[in-house]
């Protein structure tokens, strides 16, 4: 189902609570094929506070960027929504005196790059707020997981669920916890043990 306009906080419940008694699986793609992960690599990060830039990894900058596009659909839509990135930058992030630039790391030299980012001082996240009709606050989450967000701009498009890794469209019945989470809704609607884990 194609969105129209948008909807308000109780319309959003309801629909969470449906489809939360949805089945679980409404048709199967071919499947993913295997392949074999390439390890991280430092890129350019430009921060769109600042414009300055800050070395990070080029796999979190892909998926910043998957992100920023999500949100944006999200804005387009018609919903209050907004994704602060500062924590990724060096320069205006409110850790910045912690903060331990991919910059400082020698590529190809003492450690490897898989190392260097265990040993950082902390994790940044993207912080994600959403502000409903007639609320004077917004819900706010921290989350780096870009199919959160997929799931998020799927759900408020209207759709009844996304495609998982494997190209299998599954409802937002085992969805419901993340999207409970990221717009702060439903949170009196249970997840059973059965839908809690899919392999169970």
């Amino acid at each position: 189902m194609a969105y129209k306009t948008i909807m308000n906080k109780e319309e959003l419940e309801e629909r969470l609570r449906e489809l939360s008694k949805t089945d679980t699986v409404s048709d199967f793609g071919s499947g993913a094929m295997c392949y074999f992960p390439a390890s991280p690599s430092p890129v350019d990060y430009i921060c769109p506070e600042c414009g300055k830039i800050t070395t990070q990894s080029d796999f979190l900058i892909h998926d910043i960027i998957t992100i920023r596009e999500h949100v944006s659909e999200m804005h387009d839509m018609g919903y209050d929504v907004f994704l602060n990135e500062k924590e990724f930058c060096i320069h205006c992030g409110d850790n910045a005196k912690e903060f331990v630039s991919l910059s400082d790391y020698e590529w190809g030299y003492k450690e490897s790059f898989d190392s260097f980012l265990n040993r950082k001082k902390y994790d940044p996240e993207l912080v994600f707020g959403i502000k409903f009709e007639n609320e004077s606050e917004y819900h706010v989450v921290r989350s780096n997981l870009s199919f959160a967000y997929k799931d998020v701009l799927g759900f408020l498009k209207g759709n009844d669920g996304s495609l998982d890794i494997n190209d299998d469209m599954e409802t937002f019945r085992y969805h419901v916890e993340i999207l409970q989470k990221m717009l702060g809704i439903g949170l009196d609607i249970l997840i059973s043990k059965d839908i809690s884990d899919p392999e169970e």
